[in-house]
């Protein structure tokens, strides 16, 4: 299969617009076409790569839940919102970043951090280095680098007490 996802549109039995397509993970998703999320820059590595949509793993509840490209059938990402696990974080947004984004107060921002699952589950990194804001009315993303070394690339998602104290993690794995 070409890496080229073939999207069709269709509409449900209420005349909503709804995008069909193909994906590696997931098989073939329907969603409701005003659900697209738009990277006019694409993603870091991936700048062809510019339409998503959020999905979450059947019967896994909580904050986690994948960034699945439209463009691109293999490509997805599994994120979470980093304040439950990093209530410290904060990033401040430029003007210019703020402006292709559409943004004109904190509350329109979702801010989003990229995990990576190894083998060990309890081992999850969360990627705080290179968050993922949203302006959820405009439903406009971008993928941030920040400079400096304030904030690590791999960040553990779970410590000792977040694993005794809650679940976090085991919702995580896939």
């Amino acid at each position: 299969m070409d890496d080229q996802a073939v999207v069709k549109d269709a509409k449900d039995t209420e005349g909503t617009s709804r995008l069909v397509f193909p994906t590696v993970r997931f098989g073939e998703v329907t969603v409701a076409a005003n659900t697209l999320l738009h990277f006019p820059r694409g993603m870091v590595g991936f700048p062809k790569a510019q339409r998503f949509v959020f999905l979450h793993d059947e019967g896994v509840p909580g904050p986690v839940f994948w960034m699945q490209s439209v463009d691109d059938p293999a490509l997805s990402f599994l994120v979470c919102e980093p304040m439950p696990f990093f209530p410290d974080y904060e990033i401040e947004l430029e003007a210019i970043e703020q402006t292709l984004l559409g943004i004109r107060n904190d509350d329109d921002a979702l801010v989003c951090v990229i995990l990576v699952v190894p083998e060990d589950p309890k081992k999850i990194t969360a990627n705080l280095r290179g968050p993922v804001v949203i302006n959820t009315e405009t439903r406009t993303g971008i993928q941030l680098v920040l400079a400096g070394d304030q904030y690590p690339v791999k960040a553990p998602l779970l410590t000792r007490e977040k694993e005794t104290v809650g679940e976090g993690g085991e919702a995580c794995s896939s």
